[in-house]
């Protein structure tokens, strides 16, 4: 298990408890110290200090962690999800606890909901919101709902990178999600409207298409037909 965030490790004892190996990432130097004095000489049990969005832990060769679980903190929940996309392990479930509002757009489908990170999780996995927890279910209570979030990575998935011309390609098309997306897809790529027109009847898009409006399946093909 790869567990973001450990904090006091409520979490990580349950864990622990049920056999797993857990490979904790704690910013936080203070409460990392507490880990590694609570789980001082369990073999089970290894911690890497430092920020998710930047730390590289050791994994040892031929045990990369299997699932994800973490209470991901709201004010970097986007990018650390996009790390997690990203970050090329052979992950089997991830299970994350992230806004209640964040959840509802990422498993979304089409509509005013529907943007970036729809498309990319869409990409990589099978997105399902479980359940919704109330403030009072944490310490400190933040001022917002949240919902437990499950997504099964996708064994066919396209290889996702970071900084990918698919990535800005998405992120371009919901810049501005009023607008029709040939506009703003050509300005992205450089290249004439009419080639992005023709690109997209090419994937089944209408040429008036907003991203709303646009499956992820069809993000990705628009990509290969266009190129970087």
């Amino acid at each position: 298990m790869l567990e973001i965030g450990p904090g006091t490790g409520v979490l990580t004892e349950r864990l622990l408890s049920a056999g797993a190996v857990v490979h904790a990432i704690e910013k936080d130097k203070r409460l990392a110290a507490l880990l590694s004095e609570k789980y001082a000489g369990n073999a089970a049990f290894r911690l890497t200090v430092g920020d998710a969005l930047e730390a590289e832990p050791e994994f040892e060769a031929g045990r990369l962690p299997a699932r994800l679980i973490s209470n991901l903190p709201y004010s970097v929940t986007t990018p650390l999800l996009l790390r997690i996309v990203f970050w090329g392990l052979p992950l089997e479930r991830i299970v994350v606890t992230v806004q209640k509002e964040v959840a509802e757009r990422i498993v979304s489908q089409r509509g005013r909901e529907y943007g970036r990170m729809s498309v990319l999780i869409g990409l990589y996995g099978r997105a399902k919101k479980l359940f919704d927890l109330p403030p009072q279910a944490f310490r400190p209570q933040p001022r917002v709902r949240s919902s437990a979030l499950l997504v099964e990575p996708d064994p066919s998935r396209p290889k996702l990178a970071r900084g990918s011309w698919l990535e800005r390609l998405v992120k371009a098309a919901f810049s501005e999600r009023r607008k029709q997306m040939a506009k703003l897809v050509a300005a992205a790529a450089g290249r004439p409207r009419a080639d992005v027109e023709s690109a997209m009847a090419q994937c089944g898009i209408a040429v008036a298409a907003r991203a709303e409006e646009v499956s992820p399946r069809q993000f990705l093909e628009l990509a290969g037909l266009l190129g970087g």
